[in-house]
């Protein structure tokens, strides 16, 4: 993870934008869940994005910055799909918490929460962020945070 800020930062001199998009999902029934399907999708979806904030937070400049959490209508629990919900869920929490935390330092952080994505497995992340593009600039370029951001967000999809 240091070495991806690191390798940004020579390249641009200064990080503007970060979009935590990498995620991962197996719908299964509860009688199917394992420990280790539990900690793979936690792992990615939510630890991944903490720690990259974490890593990102050291490398925005003095105007500050703007994190984007890729979230999910599935956060409000859907079946089949218990791990993926909370994982979702933590992240919408977490970008609460952090909007709130990292506000003084003018760093932004707000959550899209897209619903279904029709595309192949392989191509969900680069189909889900074309088609929020426009939207992650327009986040990415607005210069106050407020509670509602989420809502709005999560009403859009």
């Amino acid at each position: 993870m240091r070495r991806l800020f690191a390798e940004t930062k020579k390249a641009f001199g200064t990080l503007d934008v970060l979009v935590n998009n990498a995620g991962v999902y197996k719908f299964q029934p509860l009688e199917e869940i394992t420990e280790d399907e539990f900690y793979r999708e936690f792992n990615i979806n939510v630890l991944g994005t903490i720690l990259a904030t974490k890593e990102a937070v050291k490398h925005f400049g003095p105007n500050g910055g703007s994190v984007i959490n890729m979230s999910s209508i599935a956060s409000a629990g859907l079946p089949e799909a218990t791990i993926y919900s909370g994982t979702k869920g933590a992240v919408d929490a977490i970008t609460r918490g952090l909007a709130t935390e990292l506000g003084p330092p003018k760093i932004r952080v707000n959550a899209i929460a897209p619903g279904g994505v029709e595309t192949s497995p392989a191509g969900v992340r680069n189909a889900t962020l074309k088609r929020f593009q426009p939207l992650i600039a327009t986040i990415a370029s607005v210069s106050c945070v407020n509670s509602a951001s989420l809502n709005s967000l999560r009403a859009m999809s």
